[in-house]
C-alpha cells in the first residue's frame, strides 16, 4: 500500500449486525459507510484516536486508562466469580466482579456481591465514550430516561427499574 492508495479511511467503531444482531467491529468512513473487519482484512494504522474527533465525556476518564495499564485504582483488586461459571467465558464476563485483595476467596455475602456488581455496572457506564448512554438504554432496555445523572446514578436507576440488570445478582444470591 502506498500513500496514494484510495482505500477507505475512517474510525474503528462497533455496531449491531443488521442480519443477525451480533455486535461487530468495523471501519466507519466519514460519509457513514460501515466496512466490517473480517479475518484476513488488511488494515493500516495511521494514528491513534484523535482527541479532537473522538467524542469524550466532560470529565476525561483517567480511571479507564489506568485500568488498561493495570495501574491506579485497580491495584489491590481481584476478580471474583461463582465457581459454577469458571468454564464459560460469556458467563465469566457477566457474573465476574472486582473485590479488594483482602476479601475472602471462595464465597462472599449477597450484599457484598450486589455492591461489587453495581460498581462494575458504574465502571462500564463511565467507560462508554462512543455511544451515548440514552441510546444504549433505549436500544437494549427501552429505558433511555434512566440515563440522567452521573454513572453511579445511572447504575442505581438501572438496578431499580430493570429486571435484566438484577438477574445476575439474584442468581448468585
Amino acid at each position: 500500500m502506498d500513500q496514494n492508495d484510495r482505500s477507505p479511511m475512517g474510525m474503528v467503531t462497533a455496531r449491531e449486525c443488521p442480519s443477525c444482531g451480533h455486535r461487530e467491529i468495523g471501519l466507519t468512513t466519514a460519509d457513514g459507510l460501515f466496512h466490517p473487519l473480517r479475518p484476513g482484512t488488511v488494515i493500516r494504522v495511521l494514528e491513534g484516536p484523535n482527541t479532537n474527533q473522538v467524542p469524550r465525556r466532560e470529565e476525561e476518564n483517567v480511571h479507564s486508562e489506568s485500568v488498561a495499564e493495570g495501574t491506579g485504582r485497580d491495584e489491590g483488586f481481584k476478580v471474583w466469580l461463582p465457581s459454577a461459571v469458571k468454564g464459560n467465558r460469556n458467563l465469566r464476563l457477566k457474573y465476574g466482579v472486582l473485590l479488594r485483595q483482602e476479601m475472602p476467596g471462595e464465597t462472599i455475602s449477597p450484599e457484598l456481591y450486589r455492591m461489587a456488581y453495581l460498581e462494575k455496572l458504574r465502571r462500564l457506564i463511565e467507560k462508554e465514550l462512543y455511544i451515548p448512554i440514552p441510546v444504549i438504554l433505549d436500544r437494549f432496555f427501552a429505558a433511555p430516561h434512566l440515563a440522567s445523572g452521573d454513572p453511579k446514578q445511572v447504575a442505581e436507576g438501572m438496578w431499580r427499574e430493570l429486571g435484566e440488570v438484577q438477574g445476575p445478582v439474584l442468581a448468585v444470591e
